[in-house]
């Protein structure tokens, strides 16, 4: 029988790639830590809702963090301020959270949304 440790599978996980468009595209931190790290986010900001149209808040840069390495933050910030237009950005951020939460967890995010709204639904009646 194999013995892992957390670090292994850490290790082992294969790369994740985000592609924004075909000069554009980041490796995603989709390892247990970031899920970790979304925790530890959701515990500091639990009313954060949207990045903001400029990414320019920490609450911004710390909901990015989760999913890209840190030096890659600024990186990707600045690349989609620079060539997409502010209306763009939020969906850009929640289309990569989409597919990094997907990617960690191996459940599709829009599927648990729609549980939970039919969940509320059944407690409400």
């Amino acid at each position: 029988m194999a013995r892992f440790n957390l670090k292994d599978l850490e290790n082992w996980n294969e790369p994740d790639v985000f592609i924004i468009d075909d000069a554009l595209s980041f490796n995603l931190d989709t390892t247990a830590h970031s899920i970790f790290k979304l925790q530890q986010f959701i515990n500091k900001y639990g009313d954060f809702n949207n990045s903001t149209k400029s990414l320019n808040t920490q609450a911004d840069k710390d909901f990015l963090n989760i999913m890209l390495k840190p030096a890659d933050v600024d990186k990707f910030i600045k690349s989609v301020n620079r060539k997409y237009k502010a209306m763009h950005v939020t969906q850009i951020v929640h289309q990569m959270f989409q597919f990094w939460f997907s990617q960690a967890t191996g459940q599709d995010l829009n599927q648990l949304e729609q549980l939970q709204e039919t969940t509320k639904k059944h407690q409400v009646q």
